[in-house]
């Protein structure tokens, strides 16, 4: 049975610890299927730097090393192409650390089940400034009103990232 998300999370339990003592921070972990086959793909940041391809390519061997010994259930280590990137300027949000730290930033959020608007009718997509999160909602300013957002609702989110600013 193929289960993307508990693989996602065992693969970026297993490496975030020994990336994170070389000074990158796991952003995102996704397991895909693609024409090609299988694809794990890991994207990393650092602090204030940003990431360069010799970063990829040396949290590339890093990952290859962590995973050559360790048993994942459907996930067989030589059957997947890993794939390491930086987040890009439209970084993705998937942690609840991440909505605080992009807290003033304008961003996407798509929901699994829509919310009503002013208008009578519901959305699923907003756009908006992100004002950070407190427990299990995030809040969002859009036309100068705050939206407040379940944590357990959001299907995916990132940075907006605009090149006229």
């Amino acid at each position: 049975m193929f289960r993307k998300r508990e693989i996602e999370e065992q693969v970026e339990n297993l490496i975030a610890q020994g990336l994170l003592a070389q000074g990158y921070e796991v952003v995102a972990v996704e397991f895909l299927k693609s024409h090609q086959g299988q694809v794990l793909r890991v994207y990393i940041d650092k602090e204030n730097m940003g990431v360069t391809i010799e970063d990829c390519s040396q949290v590339h061997r890093t990952i290859e090393s962590l995973l050559s010994g360790e048993v994942i259930p459907d996930l067989k280590y030589r059957e997947f192409q890993l794939e390491v990137s930086s987040p890009g300027v439209n970084r993705v949000l998937k942690k609840k650390d991440d909505f605080q730290k992009f807290s003033g930033s304008e961003i996407e959020i798509h929901l699994y089940s829509p919310l009503s608007n002013d208008h009578g009718g519901a959305q699923k997509n907003f756009t908006g400034v992100l004002k950070g999160i407190k427990e299990d909602k995030v809040f969002l300013e859009i036309d100068q009103k705050i939206v407040e957002i379940l944590w357990e609702n959001i299907k995916s989110a990132n940075v907006k990232y605009s090149f006229n600013s």
